[in-house]
């Protein structure tokens, strides 16, 4: 289904060669090694189960990059105050709640993160709570047209950048 949807979200850069997509597991990526010029995992960590599990996905986008290569992690955080889950959830129909509350408590802190992240030779990363996108004036349009409102999820998640510095 994603990449159905990345498919027709950008058939130009397809076509020019910019975006290929495949289908593969995140700890054993389908790519060869020192080929990308970044990659991104948008809210599957906390679907691993485990920091074994996250770990090796944090290798497999590490070791796909290109020198000098960048990776992006959005995933929800553990460690949420509860006024702000408990402000977040009000937001959410009844039905997903369960759901999310779940999710949350898979997560990974921000200091699991970095844990993690200190274990892959050779990287510059950081670790930071997700920034309101309202802040972002370009991506108004795209808020606008969200009829589930994801653009909330920054108040439960976090960001995971990495640079594959050799």
């Amino acid at each position: 289904t994603m990449i159905a949807h990345g498919q027709r979200r950008f058939p130009e850069e397809i076509a020019a060669g910019k975006i290929e997509f495949r289908q593969g597991w995140a700890q054993n990526l389908p790519v060869e090694s020192s080929i990308a010029n970044g990659s991104t995992n948008f809210n599957s960590f906390h679907q691993f189960g485990d920091e074994h599990r996250a770990l090796e996905a944090l290798k497999e986008m590490v070791r796909i990059l290109k020198p000098g290569g960048w990776g992006f992690v959005r995933d929800f955080r553990r460690n949420v105050p509860p006024w702000r889950m408990d402000e977040f959830l009000k937001k959410r129909k009844s039905n997903v709640r369960d759901l999310l509350v779940d999710s949350l408590g898979a997560a990974f802190t921000e200091d699991e993160f970095r844990d993690m992240l200190k274990q892959i030779d050779d990287i510059e990363f950081e670790v930071s709570k997700a920034r309101d996108p309202r802040r972002i004036m370009s991506l108004w349009p795209a808020i606008a047209k969200d009829p589930i409102r994801h653009w909330l999820d920054f108040m439960i998640s976090q960001n995971v950048t990495i640079r594959k510095l050799k």
